[in-house]
Parts: structure tokens; sequence; C-alpha cells
């Protein structure tokens, strides 16, 4: 049986964390992931949670989850998997506070999988549901971004583009695959996007203020106001903005190997979760705490050849727009 591949100890923060937690989940016996434990991975967990705990802003949750362990070996009884998984714990944290040699973890009880288990109830009870890759892919709709598009009000006129002219750049949901084209049919959602103005610029790309346009597969009596695929684009006074991630800028920091100082591919799978759970569309096992109204929920998410186009809410206050 071979030995587990340690991450590490160079890792930041999310991905040491993301490690632990791994390494508890994968070898219950319910998991998909592994059938067999390996030997050394008692040892293996021991040296991430001292690696996690240790983290000066994780103080607060070692107390936490101390307590937590301690209370269910306390009822648990001794020699319960929650009194051995307590027993791990303190001996972690020996050896944070350095009376005791990491060599012991090479020769205590092992916690077992109901002792992990344990451990990740008492992570839980105290507010962690961490995974390492906790939320579900997200799924885009295929898009492609159409420059001068002409765009008209509900009685045929052409909508002026403040920055000048006639046309508008337009981001349209098309059927096939992302950046393709679709053979240049719109989606069955009927909305659009007219792309207005550059809100801010992005580590990863821009933050545009754009208005929803509906499409109307009915040709016009001003046949001017029809495109090249029979269809009508009519203005909406509906504002969004629209977070446009560049594929390349993504992959040229994940090829850097430097840590990211964030990571909009997790910006958009977490919105996507919170979205999904706000509208009742997606069950979880946890609750979701805090308070999630607070977040601007997805309105759209569409994909081409060159970036993943996040659509949100937008707010307007003392003529600030904020996203």
């Amino acid at each position: 049986m071979s030995s587990l591949t340690t991450l590490p100890a160079g890792g930041d923060a999310e991905q040491q964390t993301g490690f632990l937690f791994s390494l508890l989940h994968n070898y219950l016996p319910e998991s998909p992931v592994a059938a067999a434990e390996p030997p050394d991975l008692n040892v293996t967990v021991c040296h991430a949670m001292q690696r996690v705990l240790a983290m000066g802003h994780n103080r607060a949750l070692a107390r936490r989850v101390h307590a937590e362990v301690r209370r269910l070996a306390t009822a648990a009884g001794a020699g319960s998997p929650a009194a051995r998984a307590q027993a791990t714990v303190e001996l972690v944290f020996n050896v944070i506070m350095e009376t005791a040699d990491p060599a012991a973890y090479a020769t205590a009880p092992p916690m077992g999988p109901e002792g992990r288990r344990a451990l990740l109830a008492a992570f839980d009870r105290v507010g962690v549901y961490a995974r390492d890759d906790p939320f579900p892919a997200v799924v885009t709709v295929p898009c492609e971004r159409r420059t001068n598009c002409r765009i008209f009000t509900a009685d045929n006129r052409p909508v002026p583009n403040p920055n000048g002219g006639a046309d508008f750049e337009v981001l349209r949901p098309v059927n096939g695959a992302a950046g393709t084209g679709g053979g240049g049919l719109y989606s069955g959602s009927g909305r659009c996007y007219a792309l207005v103005d550059n809100l801010k610029k992005a580590i990863y790309g821009s933050v545009v203020l754009a208005h929803v346009i509906h499409v109307e597969s009915a040709v016009a009596p001003n046949s001017e106001s029809k495109d090249t695929s029979g269809v009508v684009l009519r203005w909406t006074e509906e504002r969004v903005a629209i977070k446009c991630i560049s594929k390349a800028a993504v992959l040229k920091m994940q090829r850097s190997g430097k840590p990211m100082n964030e990571n909009p591919l997790k910006e958009v799978r977490c919105l996507a979760y919170i979205t999904r759970r706000m509208a009742g569309t997606l069950a979880g096992p946890e609750v979701l705490r805090g308070d999630p109204q607070r977040v601007l929920p997805m309105v759209d998410c569409l994909e081409d050849n060159e970036a993943i186009y996040l659509v949100r809410c937008l707010l307007s206050d003392f003529g600030y727009l904020y996203m």
C-alpha cells in the first residue's frame, strides 16, 4: 500500500486547510475517493492539522474545536471514537506548544474512520464546512460577443450609444459550444446584454455596466431593426454589472506557480452555489450561515472562448455604482 503524498509546507492557507479536510473526508467508508486507508494516514492528518491550527488567524478556531471535541468525548465516554479524536487533537496542540515531539504522531493510537468522523463533526459544529473543492461546477451558457449591433426601442427607434454612434457590443447567448456561434441562433431565454460602459478594471479583466436586451423573433415593420439572424433586439432600462474574467489572464497566473491574490473561478462557483441555494434549486447538507441575503446573487453566467461573464445585479446609491 503506497504512502500518501503530503502537501508541501509552503502551500497557502487555503491549500493547507483544503488538504486537511480532504484527508478527513476521503477515507471514510462511504467515500468514493479511496477504498483502502493508507498506513500513514493518521500521521499525515496530524501534520496537516498542526499546520492549520498553528496559523495565527486560526487561534480562535483551534480553541473552539478543542472545546467541541472534548464535549463530544465526554458525552461518548472513554475509548469512544470521539475520545480518540480528542487525544489526537490534544497531541497536536502539545506539538504546536512545543511540549511534545512530532515523532509522537507515529506511535499515537490512530483515530480510525469514526474518530475522523467525530473530528469532522467538531469542525462542522463550530462552523467549518470545509472541503478541498466545496462548490459544484458552474453550468455556463455559451455566448458570443458581437460588435456593431443595432438596438431598438419598443416603437422601432434606434437607441443611441452613449459612447457615440448607433451600434453596441452585445453578449448574446447561443446554442452550441461556447464560442462557436451555434449557427447564430439566440438561446431560448430571450435575454442578452448590451455593454455600455467600463466601471472598473479587475485583476483578471474588467467590470462593465450593461443593459438587459430582449430578443424578439418576429420581423418588425422596419426592416433595419432585424439583424442577420432575423431577430430584433429591444432595449430595456434594466441594468446589470458584468464581471468579464479573462481566461488568458487566469491561465497565466495559474502557470506562474505563484499564489493567486484572488481566484475568480472560485468566486464564480461560490456565487453560483449561494444563488442556487437561495433560489431553492440546490439542496445542501448544511445550513447557509450568516445572512446570504446580503450577497448579490448571480443573474446569469455566460462563457465564450475568451472569457467567463459573471452577470450580477447592480446597486446604485448616491450616484455611485457598486457591483
